[in-house]
């Protein structure tokens, strides 16, 4: 987990209570720091303070989540500000959820344990949408996302692309003879 307030007090009390919980933390005194250290390892959540000096908990939420992994990352936007512009511009930038201070420890802990679990049950369910159920090999609706994404870039940078689609007459009975798991290893 990551949190990133310049409010040393909060950040500080923040990570010893989550610790107790089992969650590892690290810790940002800013936005810029925030997305640097998400460039090198993405967080399971983030904790982050709308109001911070250099980029704005608004603005390093809305960069991280254009980075790889980003754009499914938990972010759990905590801040004094409690006006309505602040709460839809919190949303905007790509807010999870929307805390505002003060908080309560035992609050905090299990609104990050629930966003958490919520985020890795998503993630199943991600996997088990592109992949074969019996094989865990990338299904056809991967290959149509992905066919779609490489298109896409193929596109904008001017590029061709090829796919090779391969049919193998009678695979049925290497898959009856060695099993489903073995004939995918051919």
């Amino acid at each position: 987990m990551l949190i990133a307030d310049d409010d040393r007090t909060f950040a500080s009390g923040a990570a010893r209570h989550l610790c107790r919980r089992g969650i590892d933390v690290l810790e940002a005194a800013d936005g810029a720091q925030a997305i640097a250290l998400c460039e090198r390892v993405m967080p399971d959540i983030i904790l982050m303070d709308a109001m911070m000096p250099e980029v704005s908990g608004f603005d390093a939420c809305q960069r991280i989540r254009q980075l790889p992994g980003g754009a499914e990352l938990p972010v759990l936007m905590v801040t004094s500000l409690d006006d309505e512009d602040a709460i839809v511009r919190a949303f905007a930038a790509g807010a999870s959820d929307y805390l505002t201070k003060p908080i309560h420890f035992t609050v905090l802990k299990e609104r990050v344990g629930r966003l958490i679990k919520a985020n890795r049950a998503e993630a199943r369910a991600r996997t088990l949408a592109f992949a074969d159920a019996l094989t865990g090999l990338p299904n056809r609706a991967r290959l149509t996302q992905e066919l779609g994404l490489a298109l896409n870039q193929a596109s904008i940078n001017n590029e061709r692309i090829a796919v090779f689609f391969l049919d193998l007459d009678n695979f049925k009975n290497i898959n009856d003879s060695l099993g489903h798991r073995s004939a995918i290893c051919c």
